[in-house]
């Protein structure tokens, strides 16, 4: 299950039972949690752990990423990228692609990324 499956879902956000007439949501603990420093402007390849389905990114400055079948290089992006390839500036929460194997990642300035998987 991935933390994203909705509303009272064991394995996903899931509603307060003490104040259910707040609605909160609250993810649940990660199954894995990796942390990466990044260089400013070097790329790095993370591998996505086995059975990972969901990963959520946190940081303490600027970041870009993409998933990726191999292990790979990106860049900050410095022209307009039009043709749907560009990296994403701090991306959040996202579903793992199912045939992605590598994270890659790069900011401009040093910054450490820590990433929560769930499976």
């Amino acid at each position: 299950m991935t933390p994203f499956n909705g509303p009272g879902t064991r394995g996903g956000y899931t509603n307060s039972d003490t104040a259910p007439h707040r609605r909160n949501l609250v993810m649940d603990a990660a199954s894995w949690v990796d942390a990466r420093v990044l260089g400013a402007g070097v790329s790095e390849a993370h591998p996505i752990p086995a059975g990972a389905l969901a990963v959520n990114f946190a940081s303490n400055g600027d970041f870009f990423v993409q998933f990726a079948t191999l292990t790979g290089t990106i860049a900050v992006p410095t022209v307009a990228i039009t043709d749907g390839s560009a990296p994403v500036l701090n991306p959040g929460a996202r579903i793992i692609p199912e045939n992605a194997a590598f994270i890659l990642l790069i900011a401009s300035a040093a910054t450490i990324v820590s990433m929560e998987f769930w499976s």
